[in-house]
């Protein structure tokens, strides 16, 4: 319990700058068209902007 505490606040400190980047690693490495993931990003990046700390985000936020 201890180790995943530590590693929620040690990703916190990393940022939505990190995360997203990942994401877009991630959907590259899928195999994704680059369209999609341009797109993807766009969408994930737009979101951002309205929910600045994305580890406080809940299913109603992404729902609304």
């Amino acid at each position: 319990r201890y180790e995943s505490l530590v590693g929620c606040y040690a990703f916190r400190a990393v940022g939505s700058s990190v995360l997203i980047r990942d994401f877009r690693l991630a959907l590259i490495v899928e195999g994704l068209n680059p369209h999609t993931v341009g797109n993807y990003v766009r969408d994930v990046e737009r979101f951002a902007r309205h929910h600045p700390d994305l580890f406080q985000v809940t299913a109603a936020d992404v729902r609304a």
